[in-house]
């Protein structure tokens, strides 16, 4: 196992899931993410996002790109329990590449959530 496998599964195993960022998608997306093919997700801004990716501050207040410490992002297909799982790249605010998004989002800014390298598939268990 990787040291980046290891390291996600220590986060697991010690409790630490607020450091893994959690995301349903339908079959379409992500079997693109299972091919390697897209590399971002895209959220729109909304008040349940910010509460999702933005730290709170004092006054309950989310300060624009002060963004939550995730270092894995999970990708759930639909709500059943297969997962991909990749190192956290980063969060922004940006238009979605149209390849990668639904038509009604292609000229909106939207959050950005961009994936590093998989560390984890349970795609294959059970085989």
């Amino acid at each position: 196992m990787s040291a980046v496998k290891n390291k996600y599964h220590d986060i697991i195993v010690a409790g630490q899931e607020g450091r893994i960022l959690s995301l349903v998608v339908s079959h379409k997306w992500f079997e693109m993410y299972a091919s390697g093919e897209k590399k971002e997700d895209y959220r729109e801004i909304t008040g349940y996002w910010c509460k999702r990716l933005l730290k709170p501050h004092h006054t309950d207040e989310y300060i624009p790109n002060d963004w939550k410490d995730f270092e894995y992002v999970q990708i759930f297909k639909g709500y059943s329990s297969k997962k991909l799982v990749y190192e956290m790249k980063g969060i922004s605010t940006k238009k979605p590449n149209p390849t990668w998004s639904p038509s009604e989002f292609h000229n909106k800014i939207l959050f950005a959530i961009e994936i590093g390298e998989q560390v984890y598939s349970n795609l294959n268990e059970g085989k």
